[in-house]
């Protein structure tokens, strides 16, 4: 995703990479290994035929999957956590254009996927189409390609599907005899995609001779907010980490109407960014409830739009940016049941190519966001805001000044494109004004 002083930017990136039992276009990488571009004969549909309805159903089935990877993720990942969701369903939804049989059935159940092949990946198709979108204040960008080993045969049906859908193209490179180059000419194409933000995300050791193909799900955003937060008006103050354990940090300030829901255990905001596309919504547990905030997220979430409504509220929020480490993601798959897929004696992607023995060695996904007073890079909610003249005797106060959630998504379909919970707000740092969600695939027989 690209990135601009004082924005929240959003940066994932997902590899999968696949092991088996047994023309560059860029120039200015001096080792990288050039590459062969090849394409299906087949064109992208750029007007599938997707209703609306549908696109929702696609959206809430890959958040009901984003519900329970955060599940698995914040186990291991208790303080900063990060990632994007869509990211991930989409580029394991390549990969399942390719599973056959139990490994299908796996994926399928992990993934939330309950539409016949077809309408699926036209919906995936419906989806990116939608999201991608440029204009003065708004950029959603996806980008897909598909790494494979010279020679190695692919099902022609396979990437008709991939190019139909996902508009993935077909990158030649040499595994077996040029393996780090290889992974530099991907590492690079990352690094181009995502404006510099994500460097070296396929680290060495990573790819191996035995890799026979490497799928790149590459997003950028950037979106400014309606209501800027005024840069006068951020200040030092105190954020509470534990009970007992604070910092300081720089917190952003603002009155303003905006879409705003309370209950009991909870405190919530929208805030939209320009064009009416996406929003962020902010969910801040109240003292104590955090714990059951974190473990009732599925439930609660698909509520939060329902119970906000127009409110003045003086908002206070802390400025965050970090880079996550690289996200390991087998073992959390294999524990949310996706199993045959890994294992090389089991695993059945024989709609891919008629070889055998190939699986899937491992699942990596990393992320960048940055959030400050005068956007994001990322997407999210509905939610209109403005100056609250007038109305101030009845503001509500929300002060996010201890661990919280946040989600950006699509307004229109509902999809979560990027997810997080913050416990230290990491104080911002100038950075290269860059940033994108990438997510890629790593497949070896």
């Amino acid at each position: 995703m690209k990135k601009f002083l004082k924005v929240l930017t959003p940066l994932p990136l997902l590899a999968i990479l696949w092991n088996g039992c047994s023309g560059g276009e860029f120039t200015s990488c001096s080792d990288c290994q050039n590459y062969e571009t090849v394409s299906s004969k087949q064109q992208r549909d750029l007007t599938p035929n997707v209703n609306e309805s549908t696109l929702k159903q696609l959206a809430a089935n890959n958040n009901a999957f984003a519900f329970d990877l955060f599940s698995e993720l914040i186990k291991t990942n208790p303080e900063n956590l990060f990632f994007s969701p869509e990211s991930i369903s989409e580029a394991l939804a390549m990969t399942y254009a390719g599973s056959k049989g139990e490994t299908k059935n796996e994926m399928a159940t992990v993934l939330h996927f309950d539409m016949n092949d077809t309408l699926l990946h036209k919906s995936f198709n419906a989806l990116d189409l939608h999201l991608n979108h440029t204009d003065a204040n708004y950029t959603f960008n996806i980008a897909d390609s598909l790494w494979l080993q010279k020679d190695f045969p692919l099902q022609e049906s396979y990437l008709d599907t991939l190019k139909i859908n996902y508009g993935a193209d077909v990158k030649l490179v040499d595994y077996l005899h040029h393996t780090e180059e290889a992974r530099r000419t991907i590492n690079h194409w990352v690094e181009h995609k995502t404006h510099a933000r994500i460097k070296n995300m396929l680290s060495k050791g990573m790819l191996v001779p035995a890799t026979k193909l490497v799928l790149v799900n590459a997003v950028y955003f950037k979106g400014k907010w309606v209501n800027e937060f005024k840069a006068y008006n951020t200040h030092k103050d105190t954020f509470y980490i534990e009970s007992n354990k604070t910092i300081q940090t720089n917190f952003m300030e603002q009155k303003s109407s905006a879409n705003y829901a309370e209950t009991n255990d909870y405190q919530a905001i929208a805030l939209p960014y320009m064009g009416e596309r996406t929003s962020m919504v902010v969910l801040l547990p109240k003292a104590g409830r955090y714990s059951y905030i974190r473990d009732n997220i599925a439930q609660l979430y698909p509520t939060l739009s329902q119970e906000m409504q127009m409110e003045a509220v003086d908002l206070k929020m802390p400025k965050f940016e970090f880079s996550t480490k690289p996200y390991a993601l087998k073992s959390l798959f294999t524990a949310l049941g996706m199993q045959r897929c890994f294992n090389d004696n089991e695993a059945d992607f024989s709609g891919m190519t008629e070889k055998t023995g190939l699986y899937i060695a491992s699942i990596v996904h990393k992320a960048f966001i940055k959030v400050d007073e005068h956007g994001s890079e990322a997407a999210a909610a509905t939610a209109v805001i403005g100056e609250a003249n007038g109305i101030i005797e009845t503001t509500k106060q929300m002060i996010v000044n201890r661990p919280f959630l946040f989600f950006i998504k699509d307004d229109l379909s509902g999809q979560i494109l990027f997810m997080g919970a913050i416990h230290k707000p990491v104080q911002p740092q100038v950075i290269s004004t860059n940033h994108l969600n990438s997510t890629t695939q790593g497949y070896s027989k």
